[in-house]
């Protein structure tokens, strides 16, 4: 053994005073002195010395006190037994002594201290709403769908107020049927004529689908479960693109976006605000892409529907047709889901996915950039990780006209780092420095094709991103690289091969129709 100092702690007490402050972490550390000094008198400070004297004089009261009760219970022991203690008579050293009067903690000892701190703590009463943790606290890293962990990726401090989309089971959102879907007659000669003519093929599909969805509702197997998740899957995919024969009057005989004679979701509504079964949240997606596309009536199913073609080899020259072109000016992901894919650029145009049917970021001055195309070559230094991109800003043919004409301007990102910077880049620049919304990520099929998170062909909407910071890799030229972080809480990316893929295998065989490579 060794010799130990009188007044020293021994070591065992030491640990259990480290182990015990270990789990009173959040507590300043100056409280928790205070807290833990009663507990081993040894180190604990002496009170000052103005109140020195008060506090001598309760522990002599408060050691002889406990001594005479000691006493007491050791002379009465084994008496009294059964005798409820709250009816049992007050021993006679307690008569004498009187009812001990509630001591005074001396101010600024290690009691007055602790009661300062107890009554500064607030209770929130039951049921009461707090604020909810930050994101990094409460969102899981995003799957990757390769059954492999994600790479952990180290948040900044100022990624802190992202946009995230919601994948619980339970609906956020209660979507309701369309105006002109309830405004279908189903009666008259006009619908009698309709139903003698139906696509009975298209109905079959439909009333297959909805077979689908009463078995989800009624199986407690999981394996059978998922299987039939599978099946529903692949109905609704065949729906976006191969089902020929759907019109407004099929959709309604089905009722496919409506509610039955009780109040009751039938249809796709059953999958979109469904709380009796939890579907993967990538199969509720894609039912929503389909709700919104009959929503608005295009039962077209073209991949290219409302496109005027030019037959030129790059298709440069097509065009949207009329007021089809939905705005892009917002930030989020607004009516997209995750996955959604297009056969070309000008596609994401017409749906107000990207506003630019050539360039790889858009956005507006003084509000950042709203989306960019991940295309990569070009001579680009491009790097995709997945969960993270180094994303190439656009480069000046010109860098000393560029310079000239960005040093005559005002600009929410005016320093000498970004005269060499294009309109475009500076939207990226904006999007880190100033207004820290996210971006949407679009990823081309031009990736080099030992990208894994490559589409087969197309276009395909992989999420919200965070510009966290960039370089210049090139100060001549005024080359920027970009850093984005995917934000958390969302559903992972669709690309591996599996019933979530996208493109979907109908996808695929519609765009090589198209013959757009050739």
């Amino acid at each position: 053994m060794t010799n130990q100092q009188d007044g020293e702690l021994p070591p065992w007490l030491k640990n259990a005073i480290e182990n015990v402050e270990k789990n009173y972490k959040p507590y300043p550390k100056n409280v928790r002195d205070e807290l833990f000094r009663p507990m081993y008198p040894k180190v604990a400070e002496l009170p000052s010395s103005e109140n020195a004297d008060d506090a001598e004089a309760s522990r002599k009261q408060g050691a002889c006190r406990h001594e005479k009760k000691l006493k007491y219970r050791a002379s009465n022991k084994g008496k009294g037994k059964g005798k409820d203690r709250k009816t049992e008579n007050v021993p006679a050293f307690e008569k004498q002594l009187g009812p001990a009067a509630p001591s005074k903690p001396a101010p600024g000892s290690s009691r007055d201290l602790r009661d300062q701190f107890k009554s500064s703590v607030k209770i929130n009463p039951p049921n009461t709403k707090v604020a909810k943790p930050t994101l990094e606290e409460t969102s899981p890293s995003p799957s990757n769908h390769t059954g492999l962990p994600s790479p952990s990726l180290a948040l900044p401090e100022s990624f802190n107020s992202l946009f995230v989309s919601e994948t619980s089971a339970t609906p956020t959102t209660t979507y309701n049927p369309p105006q002109w879907y309830q405004a279908v007659s189903t009666t008259g000669p006009t619908y009698k004529l309709w139903v003698r003519t139906r696509n009975t093929q298209a109905e079959q599909s439909l009333l297959h689908m909805k077979g689908c969805i009463d078995r989800c509702e009624t199986e407690t197997n999981p394996d059978k479960l998922n299987k039939i998740f599978v099946e529903l899957w692949n109905e609704i995919h065949k729906a976006e693109v191969k089902l020929v024969g759907i019109d407004a009057r099929l959709l309604r005989k089905n009722m496919m976006l409506g509610r039955g004679q009780q109040g009751e979701d039938q249809g796709l509504l059953r999958i979109l605000n469904s709380k009796k079964v939890e579907y993967p949240p990538d199969l509720r997606a894609d039912a929503i892409q389909l709700y919104h596309r009959w929503c608005r009536q295009v039962f077209d199913l073209d991949l290219l529907h409302h496109i005027v073609r030019k037959r030129t080899a790059n298709r440069t020259s097509d065009s949207i047709v009329g007021d089809w072109v939905h705005s892009a000016d917002f930030y989020g992901e607004g009516d997209l889901i995750m996955g959604q894919w297009w056969p070309t650029q000008l596609c994401t145009v017409r749906d107000g996915a990207h506003g630019a049917a050539q360039g790889g970021i858009y956005g507006q001055t003084g509000k950042g950039a709203y989306s960019i195309v991940v295309a990569g070559g070009g001579g680009y230094n491009d790097e995709d990780n997945g969960d993270e991109i180094w994303y190439s800003g656009t480069v000046s043919r010109d860098p000393i006209k560029l310079a000239a004409k960005n040093m005559s301007k005002k600009t929410s990102v005016q320093s000498p780092d970004t005269f060499l910077a294009t309109d475009n880049t500076q939207r990226l620049i904006e999007s880190c420095d100033t207004i820290g919304e996210p971006v949407r990520v679009i990823r081309s099929h031009n990736l080099p094709k030992s990208d894994i998170y490559r589409p087969l062909v197309g276009f395909r909407y992989d999420g919200l991103y965070k510009v966290v910071e960039y370089e210049i890799t090139d100060n001549i030229k005024g080359s920027y690289r970009f850093r984005l972080l995917r934000c958390p809480g969302q559903s992972a990316i669709r690309w591996a091969n599996n019933a979530a893929r996208r493109p979907t295998k109908y996808e695929v065989e519609e765009y090589k129709k198209l013959k757009l490579d050739g």
